[in-house]
């Protein structure tokens, strides 16, 4: 099971959160690593 910060986290900041909000190359920057 999940601890609740991580869980809250993934729902709040996930990839598409993460796809929508950040400038593309930082985003493509981060699914690289």
């Amino acid at each position: 099971m999940k601890k609740l910060p991580e869980y809250f986290g993934s729902l709040v900041f996930g990839p598409t959160v993460m796809r929508e909000r950040l400038p593309a190359e930082t985003y493509n920057s981060l699914m690289r690593t």
